[in-house]
Parts: C-alpha cells; sequence; structure tokens
C-alpha cells in the first residue's frame, strides 16, 4: 500500500505485549541510559568518554562500541513501549545512575554492598521482570540464550496488570561492578545452580541475576534478592575476579567472540 507521497506504509502487526494490531516502534531491551551511563563522568559512577564494548556470546561477529543500545522494530507498540514499560525502565535508570550511595557496607559474615535505604519494589521489580521478558521475546542475537517458554505469558500478564508479585517469584538480586573490565557488556547468560536456572544480565558498571523457575533460592540470591519495605543491597564485586570474566575469556579462546 502507497500512502499519498509514494511511500510504502508499514502494516500494523501485533504488540508482543497487549498483542493490539498497531504500527510498532524501535524499542530498547535495555533502556539505553545504562549504555551512556559510562561515557558522562557526572552521572553515578561515570568514567570519562569510555564507550562499552558489547559481546555476544555465540557469535564471531567482531564486538561493537554502542551508545544506543539494542533495540527491536518489531517487539512494542508505542502505548506499550512509552507508557507501560517507559516509566519503570526511567525509575531503573535514576535509581542506578543518578541516586546510587557512593558507600560501601561491610561485614565480617557477607560480601560488600551497597544499600538504598528507600526505594519503590513495584517499579524496580517489574523493571527487572520487563527486561527478561523483553529479552525472551526479541529476535535480536543478543538475547538468544534467554528461554522463559514456561513462564513468558505469566510474566506477560504481570507486566499488563503492573504485578511485581512476590519477593520470591522470580526473584532477583542486584550488583555493582568494579574495577577492570565492568564496563564491557556481554549477552545474557543462563546458569543452572542445582535446580535453579537463572539469568545473568550485565549492563556496563552494573548486572543482576535473574531466577526463573521454582527451585529453592539458592544462597545468596535469597540475602540480596528484592524485596518491598525493606533496604535495596546490591552487592559490590570487582569483575576482573568473577567467573564472568572467566566466561568471557573462555568463549574468547574457543572462538566464539572476538578479541
Amino acid at each position: 500500500m502507497l500512502n499519498q507521497v509514494g511511500r510504502k506504509e508499514r502494516r500494523p502487526k501485533p504488540c508482543r505485549l497487549c498483542h493490539a494490531e498497531k504500527n510498532l516502534v524501535e524499542a530498547h531491551i535495555i533502556p539505553r541510559h545504562f549504555y551512556h551511563s559510562i561515557r558522562n563522568s557526572g552521572i553515578g559512577f561515570g568514567a570519562g568518554e569510555l564507550v562499552p564494548r558489547i559481546y555476544a556470546a555465540g557469535s564471531n561477529r567482531k564486538p561493537k562500541q554502542c551508545q544506543s543500545g539494542i533495540f527491536d522494530s518489531n517487539m512494542l507498540c508505542a502505548d506499550c513501549d512509552q507508557k507501560v514499560i517507559g516509566p519503570w525502565d526511567k525509575y531503573a535508570q535514576e535509581l542506578f545512575l543518578r541516586s546510587f550511595p557512593k558507600q560501601l557496607a561491610t561485614s565480617m559474615r557477607i560480601p560488600a554492598f551497597y544499600c538504598v535505604d528507600s526505594f519503590d519494589y513495584s517499579r524496580l521489580k517489574l523493571f527487572f521482570l520487563s527486561v527478561l521478558w523483553r529479552s525472551a521475546v526479541t529476535e535480536q542475537e543478543f538475547f538468544d540464550q534467554v528461554d522463559i517458554q514456561g513462564s513468558e505469558e505469566k510474566i506477560r500478564r504481570m507486566l499488563l496488570e503492573g504485578n511485581p508479585g512476590a519477593s520470591e517469584e522470580f526473584p532477583v538480586m542486584a550488583v555493582r561492578y568494579e574495577g577492570p573490565f565492568s564496563e564491557v557488556m556481554i549477552s545474557p547468560l543462563r546458569a543452572d545452580i542445582d535446580e535453579a536456572r537463572i539469568y545473568h544480565f550485565r549492563v556496563p558498571r552494573y548486572g543482576w541475576f535473574h531466577q526463573t523457575n521454582d527451585a529453592p533460592i539458592g544462597r545468596e540470591i535469597e540475602f540480596f534478592r528484592v524485596r518491598p519495605n525493606k533496604p535495596l543491597l546490591i552487592k559490590s564485586t570487582r569483575y576482573d575476579s568473577t567467573p564472568g570474566l572467566k566466561n568471557l575469556l573462555r568463549l574468547q579462546r574457543d572462538g566464539k567472540i572476538p578479541e
């Protein structure tokens, strides 16, 4: 079909969230300001003019520098992107990139962590759930390892209803990465720990672990899991001492990602 100026019109497609047939928009899977954060030294823990290197596990394509993030133009309508998911994205960006505490808390029994005394559980949990859901339904290669078919419809309904669920339901913990390689971003990776299925999401300087099945919650996620009416505890760790960097180096050695 041609419009009055002779250009081909885009036919409406079903929105993956609301299922209405509408013109779809370029929707980010992970909010773009997380990619911007390390370019702007005045925001959060920014580090000058660095640009994150993005690696897709299992791909032989060169890592690319990314300033605008990864988006999908066949996923969401404008209303779902801007009015449903948009406020959660905005809240998470402001929380982590602008309102983040600068002082570490320490304990003899547990790893060092940052503590946010007051936060909005519903908006933050819905942000994490929305990234998990977007990563599962997108056709972007970067998110190929994310598979939540057994929970995809349930999470879709939770997002439409604005229902974050209990903290034990799809439990999630946040991490702040310090030191060398903390600006590197690798595609989400799945880990099966005992019976728990866990996805590790990375953005520059931050990450989170999201359990997607009903298995008993692991000890670390249990301690750091995002909870309502409690302070938000964010684990602090050096990325160059984590299994994540070892996995990155292994993937590079096996030729699944380039140098």
